[in-house]
């Protein structure tokens, strides 16, 4: 019995020291949990990322190409003569300025009866006196008129023997460059055409011609990866590595470019570009 009361006291000491202690442990836990609230946040890792699609630097053939507008006009002329109708007071004609017209059409009337067209072609003008006749632009030679402000367009145009094909095969030739320029300045070139037929008066709008001139094995990067920052004259790229983490910017030299690729120097084949920074920089400046 005795040692039963022993246990027993040794139990009853327990408890109350538990029940001492049990609170103060409390206090103690949410204190340091406190303190935990109040100690510095760990430095989170920024990584600076690629904007857009990673584009490889890579080597490729790129044939020369340019973009041309220009409408069908006509290099030929030809006339309607009407020395037959002697009294031009009694001559009406019913065409006028920039109308077609066929061999055997009615183009006016003499005293009353019908006078016929013995040729095709459009009316440049009609003339009736001494020297009665209507003026045409012959449909049987049409070339397609281009007017040429690049430099770059120009030359390539300028080339000796030039044979510039379109999408569908057609060719075409440089009949003649005029010697004088429009009053904008742009130089007048006019193409004949091979494979089609020209329709006169048609317009063609950013036309782009293969030259045949190819640029073998060039150092080519997507033109989307090129920038010029503001205020600067100079072509940069955005480095990346394989994943889009940010490596360093590169200025590049820059030749011919097709409009998709572009030729470009001073960088690594096989380097990764970010291609959507060009963007960045052009519509909000350089970040």
């Amino acid at each position: 019995m005795r040692i039963l009361k022993k246990i027993g006291s040794v139990l009853l000491v327990l408890v109350f020291v538990a029940l001492f202690l049990a609170p103060a442990g409390i206090i103690w836990r949410i204190s340091k949990a406190e303190q935990q609230q109040y100690l510095p946040a760990a430095d989170e890792v920024l990584e600076d990322l690629a904007y857009g699609e990673i584009r490889q630097v890579m080597r490729m053939d790129i044939p020369e190409t340019i973009t041309v507008s220009g409408s069908v006009v006509s290099t030929a002329t030809d006339f309607i003569e009407l020395d037959g109708y002697w009294d031009p007071f009694l001559l009406r004609m019913t065409v006028e300025s920039g109308q077609t017209v066929c061999a055997g059409d009615v183009i006016g009337y003499y005293n009353g009866e019908p006078v016929l067209a013995d040729k095709t072609g459009v009316v440049k003008a009609v003339n009736i006196g001494e020297d009665s006749y209507v003026w045409l632009q012959s449909l049987d030679s049409l070339a397609l008129r281009l007017e040429v402000s690049d430099q770059t367009v120009l030359t390539a145009l300028q080339q000796e023997n030039a044979t510039l094909t379109d999408s569908d095969g057609t060719t075409y030739h440089v009949l003649e460059i005029e010697p004088t320029r429009t009053e904008s300045g742009n130089a007048v070139v006019l193409l004949s055409c091979e494979g089609k037929a020209l329709v006169y008066g048609q317009h063609y709008s950013e036309l782009t011609l293969q030259t045949g001139r190819v640029f073998q094995q060039a150092l080519v990067v997507e033109k989307s990866c090129v920038y010029t920052p503001t205020g600067s004259d100079k072509k940069y790229v955005r480095e990346v590595d394989e994943f889009g983490k940010y490596l360093q910017e590169v200025e590049v030299t820059t030749g011919y470019s097709n409009g998709e690729y572009i030729c470009v120097s001073s960088i690594e084949e096989g380097a990764f570009c970010d291609s959507g920074y060009k963007a960045v920089v052009e519509s909000q400046g350089t970040p």
